[in-house]
């Protein structure tokens, strides 16, 4: 990432000049369009119109007398409004499981928009017992509408600090995506993936002396009018949708699910729901997961190998939960500076085993000063020259929640090429992508929510069809386990951890 003085264009990328576009920006301006004309544009006058949980019903299409194991079932969700009106067209955001907590069992259902203020929530039955059904209104489509028109207005949500060391001389000064364009800029540019950012010029210090980077939350700040930060109350998030019906009971009646699944493997086709929670061990319905619960298991599939570890704090979890199982990993202490978005390094010398955690590179929202000039994954992805040995993971999401749609779609065009191109020179090369999972919403709802989450998953799964990866998908994962955590619990993160093994051993 290189950094030079001159003047640019706002918006986060330089503009061309005349009617002419990149291919890259082509590619991002029709999935952003694509997207754009599935999501209700809502102009609404009063909260009365909007839709009601606690109004709404759902009811179960054509009950049958009994239910066996690998029965499906229909729920229909009719919406209604505040004011009992049923609602006529669609666009709420819905999420919905099956669950039996006896015998710790959960699996997401999946939700089909009738674009009429109706929903058909699909259900399967994978195990015997006493099933409960959960639908929630995450947000009424008044709510998605407003967060979707919010996030693609600017960059506001974040303000970002960069400091600068030249010897003795130390200066703080105000960077971001939007440059003020009256003041002698530095550029910190990648031209391959054609992501700008930029930092005022501190007097009398060159480009080349920015060292750190902090960004924090502007919780001043808001693209929502008074009227949309109602729906965003906590009652009105979350909220469970009325039942016709109570309990299922599923027997198991003589029938056989088909047991015959593969190894877990890079290419495989995903469905969603992939998998269910059964004595919370997760069940994925296309390969046999193993259990790596022991440091010797874990030892054993990790042996020779080099695992590159990158994104957020919730890829963190995943080194946290491989170190403290795994005893002979001793940390290689790269600084001084205990902060955890710092790059990570462990490694066992008898086992020939290497692990490495990095950040995803720039958005990244901490409100601690830390390493600027890191690479993005696809520059990360560009650096490996690949083996049978080597394994690439990543995430990417929770800190992209803040910021315009266009930027995520960006980066992941750019990590899929840089995927394809480590393929081409080393197809045996593991990539393990892990989505991006459900979120506490008690505050900064308009920056967090799980709206940007889903769309974010949407978009992720449709860029990366066809690649020859490993997903690990924790959306699915954290809504079927009724999750409702930034960092899941361990138990959410090892039955992860299993998978993410499963795949490379």
């Amino acid at each position: 990432m290189e950094g030079r003085t001159g003047t640019f264009w706002p918006g986060g990328q330089k503009q061309p000049s005349g009617p002419f576009k990149t291919e890259l920006q082509k590619q991002v301006n029709q999935i952003f369009s694509e997207i754009d004309k599935k999501i209700p544009k809502i102009t609404f006058t009063h909260i009365d119109n909007t839709t009601k949980a606690h109004n709404s019903k759902a009811f179960i299409i054509d009950r049958k007398d009994k239910y066996c194991v690998g029965d499906s079932l229909i729920v229909q969700v009719d919406m209604f409004d505040n004011l009992g009106k049923q609602k006529t067209f669609g666009g709420d955001l819905i999420t919905a499981r099956i669950f039996s907590p006896e015998i710790k069992a959960g699996a997401s259902g999946k939700v089909e928009d009738l674009k009429n203020g109706s929903y058909h929530v699909h259900f399967a039955f994978f195990w015997e017992g006493t099933v409960q059904i959960s639908i929630l209104l995450i947000h009424p489509s008044e709510g998605v509408s407003a967060l979707w028109q919010a996030r693609n207005k600017g960059y506001g949500y974040v303000a970002y600090t960069g400091r600068f060391v030249n010897q003795t001389i130390e200066a703080k000064v105000t960077c971001g995506f939007e440059p003020n364009r009256k003041l002698e800029l530095c550029e910190y540019s990648d031209v391959k993936e054609e992501e700008y950012f930029y930092c005022e010029r501190p007097m009398n210090m060159p480009c080349g002396s920015l060292v750190q980077m902090r960004s924090a939350f502007v919780d001043s700040h808001s693209y929502l009018n008074e009227m949309e930060k109602r729906l965003f109350n906590r009652s009105n998030i979350r909220v469970e949708i009325p039942k016709m019906f109570d309990y299922i009971s599923v027997s198991h009646c003589n029938k056989s699910m088909n047991n015959e699944k593969k190894k877990c493997s890079p290419g495989m086709k995903y469905n969603y729901p992939s998998g269910y929670f059964y004595q919370n061990m997760w069940n994925h319905f296309s390969c046999n997961v193993s259990r790596y619960r022991s440091m010797n298991d874990i030892n054993e599939c990790i042996k020779g190998k080099i695992i590159y570890l990158t994104g957020d704090s919730t890829m963190i979890q995943w080194l946290t939960y491989i170190t403290n199982n795994v005893k002979s990993l001793k940390e290689f202490i790269l600084y001084d500076d205990k902060n955890w978005a710092m790059a990570h390094l462990f490694i066992d010398t008898e086992k020939n085993i290497k692990i490495e955690f990095r950040k995803h590179g720039n958005p990244f929202v901490i409100v601690t000063f830390y390493m600027f000039k890191e690479f993005t994954i696809p520059h990360q992805i560009d650096q490996i020259l690949g083996n049978q040995n080597t394994v690439f993971v990543f995430t990417l999401g929770m800190h992209f929640r803040l910021f315009p749609i266009k930027h995520y779609i960006r980066r992941l065009l750019n990590i899929r090429r840089a995927i394809e191109n480590l393929h081409l020179r080393s197809p045996e090369t593991k990539v393990v992508v892990k989505a991006e999972n459900t979120r506490k919403m008690n505050k900064r709802v308009e920056m967090h929510s799980d709206f940007h989450g889903y769309l974010q998953y949407s978009i992720m799964m449709d860029i990366f069809q066809g690649l020859n990866i490993i997903l690990v998908d924790a959306w699915d994962m954290t809504i079927a386990i009724a999750s409702e955590k930034t960092h899941p619990d361990e138990e959410v993160i090892a039955n992860e951890v299993d998978l993410l093994l499963s795949s490379l051993c």
